[in-house]
């Protein structure tokens, strides 16, 4: 891979205006981006071609998800880097996604970690956190309720803050 390859973008999401307010964010930092509002849509731009990464909304239209669309795109291109997006974050959503090396961006989306996320998926440098020491024997996803604390991308880890090293 060139070092001025465009890194190529599948955002998934059938709410329309969020669907142009990420292709439009993510084209002007300079992926080539492509937007489909259905799962319909987004496997047939995976037949087209491939993607560097996946943004895909947890839930899509009638009862499909991101996950579906992912293992598709997987299955066609194995090592594709993928983040859910999602306002519903349940125990098993974010359990599944980081059994599967996906991450959560979780609604409302920080800006600042959207970007950080992208570009350490597409620089292979994201690494989902499994029983390392910073889980520390708590439940981090039981604190995600009412946490105040700021952000975090990394599935299964809660809100814990995002200048942490991964």
């Amino acid at each position: 891979m060139s070092a001025d390859k465009k890194f190529s973008i599948l955002v998934v999401d059938d709410e329309h205006a969020v669907l142009t307010t990420y292709g439009l964010i993510l084209s002007r930092k300079g992926y080539d981006v492509e937007t489909a509002i259905s799962s319909v849509e987004a496997f047939q731009a995976l037949n087209r071609r491939d993607f560097d990464l996946l943004l895909c909304d947890y839930s899509l239209e009638q009862e499909h998800t991101g996950f579906e669309v992912i293992d598709y795109g997987r299955k066609k291109q194995a090592n594709t880097k993928a983040a859910i997006l999602t306002g519903y974050a349940s125990k098993e959503t974010a359990e599944q996604a980081r059994q599967n090396g996906i991450a959560i961006l979780y609604k409302p989306i920080d800006i600042e970690e959207f970007f950080t996320t992208i570009d350490k998926l597409l620089r292979e440098e994201y690494e989902p956190l499994e029983n390392s020491e910073e889980e520390g024997g708590h439940n981090p996803r039981a604190a995600q309720e009412g946490s105040d604390e700021e952000g975090s991308t990394q599935p299964g880890t809660g809100r814990h803050s995002r200048s942490r090293a991964i």
